[in-house]
């Protein structure tokens, strides 16, 4: 072991530090989720059959690319032929960030209407992922692109549909309304296509 392996071992007032900090993200995702619930309760968008609209579950792990991570899911649903979620995400030492996630049925429906939105997605300075694995939530470019008018072709073709934005940590009091505002708009871009529903 090095030297600073060694201090770091000896010490427990960074791991205090930690734990501190890391509830005090728990707390900031929880007023997310109420602030979400607000928009849920209010909207008129007809969410698809089984998604997740009381309780949204917050996870917790300590290994995404080797660093804490904190996951709230809501609202959501996720089964084998249908995804419709709504996921903010802490990634220690990186970012928080909001991703709307489809596949299956719901991709299928919903594709359209985003592809029509496509100037205020681009507005709005969204990512979109390009990755073949929808389970990856990093940032770098082999991932998520910044979306452009000209990427139609890939909401269009690609098997499932994640669109995300991020947000600085030191801007961490910024998140409800980030993800209420992500939400917000998401859903009233896409509830053109509720015309037929096919649930």
């Amino acid at each position: 072991m090095n030297t600073e392996e060694l201090d770091l071992l000896s010490r427990t007032d960074f791991l205090t530090t930690k734990a501190n900090a890391l509830a005090k993200v728990n707390q900031l995702l929880s007023h997310s989720r109420e602030e979400l619930r607000k928009v849920i309760e209010k909207t008129e968008f007809n969410f698809p059959g089984n998604t997740n609209l009381l309780s949204g579950k917050i996870s917790i792990g300590e290994n995404y690319r080797g660093l804490p991570y904190q996951v709230l899911d809501y609202p959501s649903l996720f089964d084998q032929e249908d995804i419709f979620a709504f996921r903010t995400l802490f990634w220690w030492g990186n970012f928080f960030s909001v991703t709307f996630q489809l596949s299956g049925k719901s991709c299928d429906y919903y594709r359209s209407s985003l592809i029509d939105k496509l100037p205020n997605l681009v507005q709005q300075e969204f990512y979109i992922c390009i990755n073949e694995s929808p389970w990856e939530h990093h940032h770098e470019a082999d991932n998520y692109k910044l979306l452009e008018e000209s990427d139609a072709d890939i909401l269009a073709n690609h098997p499932f549909i994640k669109l995300s934005k991020k947000l600085s940590i030191d801007q961490y009091a910024e998140l409800p309304r980030f993800s209420t505002e992500f939400l917000r708009n998401i859903i009233s871009w896409i509830k053109l296509a509720e015309k037929e529903s096919f649930i």
